[in-house]
């Protein structure tokens, strides 16, 4: 093939500095990680073989989010759709403990915390508001 697209949430993530680390963004972290073990693993592997892996593709496009808040619904719109169903409150609270355990990396790139070529910007009906070649 001569253009091979893939889809990753986190793709082109940078890992944080060490001292980002200590106070947890949520209640999973704060419940669930409280000594920061996960989280201190994640950005080890962030800034090391996620980074190797990232510097082979061509490019990589950041679909940039109005918001973290927001992502919940797009999830749950998107689960919906899968299912063939509207979401109960318990498969919502279930999406929600899902994007919780992405919370961190995604508002970190959301803040400038990626390597990117181009950042496509959204409002919260996913139109494209702005795009950027990043140099």
């Amino acid at each position: 093939p001569s253009v091979i697209l893939l889809d990753g949430w986190c793709l082109g993530a940078t890992s944080q500095a060490p001292e980002q680390l200590a106070i947890p963004v949520n209640d999973l972290e704060a419940k669930e990680d409280a000594a920061g073990v996960w989280r201190q693993e994640v950005n080890q592997n962030l800034g090391g073989g996620y980074q190797d892996a990232f510097a082979r593709l061509d490019a990589i496009l950041y679909l940039r989010a109005p918001s973290f808040e927001i992502i919940l619904d797009w999830r749950c719109e998107q689960e919906e759709s899968l299912l063939a169903r509207a979401l109960t409150d318990a498969d919502r609270e279930r999406v929600s403990r899902f994007i919780a355990h992405f919370e961190r990396i995604t508002r970190h790139m959301m803040s400038g915390g990626r390597r990117a070529d181009i950042e496509v910007q959204l409002d919260a009906r996913r139109n494209v508001t702005e795009v950027n070649r990043i140099a």
